[in-house]
């Protein structure tokens, strides 16, 4: 697999996607940034200047954290939005980072994988792709996929964030 020769240009339906799913999740850690600046009650230029960006699971540990500290009694499923998060930023990365390979018998460009691990057959020992890696197929449906998810995300978050500026707010409006 690894004498397949590399693309450096993709479709264009196929940037135009990754270009969506790029955005997207800088938003969608914008909107994780605009939470934790809320909860501290910092503006965003104290916050850019004396908050780390953390990876976005992290952010949802640190407003969860918050969540909780200020007991703000706001219901979300932390432990399966960050898993579900961690799973997209795995193919967020993926996407940003990975290189695209030009596959003998496809058609569609094949995005080669260098962590974890595969399965070149039922009943064989998996290999690390660190050591041989494996290149997929990417169909335009794949990342319209992974865009939709976190559009959902976004959605979720959105929600939540409404739910957080709620309870902050009755609790100023109490002192």
């Amino acid at each position: 697999m690894s004498n397949s020769p590399v693309r450096k240009d993709l479709p264009n339906k196929h940037s135009a996607e990754i270009g969506r799913i790029v955005t997207r999740w800088s938003y969608l850690e914008w909107q994780l940034r605009q939470i934790a600046y809320s909860l501290l009650r910092i503006s965003p230029k104290e916050g850019r200047l004396s908050v780390r960006e953390p990876r976005v699971t992290d952010y949802l540990t640190m407003i969860e954290d918050l969540v909780q500290l200020k007991r703000l009694g706001v219901r979300v499923e932390w432990k399966k939005l960050r898993k579900h998060v961690d799973e997209l930023a795995d193919h967020r990365n993926r996407l940003a980072h990975g290189v695209w390979l030009k596959q003998q018998g496809y058609r569609v460009p094949c995005l080669q994988l260098t962590k974890g691990v595969w399965q070149p057959e039922p009943g064989k020992a998996p290999i690390k792709a660190k050591i041989d890696p494996v290149s997929v197929p990417i169909t335009v449906d794949d990342l319209r996929s992974v865009v939709n998810a976190i559009d959902s995300v976004i959605e979720y978050i959105d929600k939540v964030r409404m739910a957080i500026d709620v309870r902050l707010n009755s609790l100023s409006n109490v002192g």
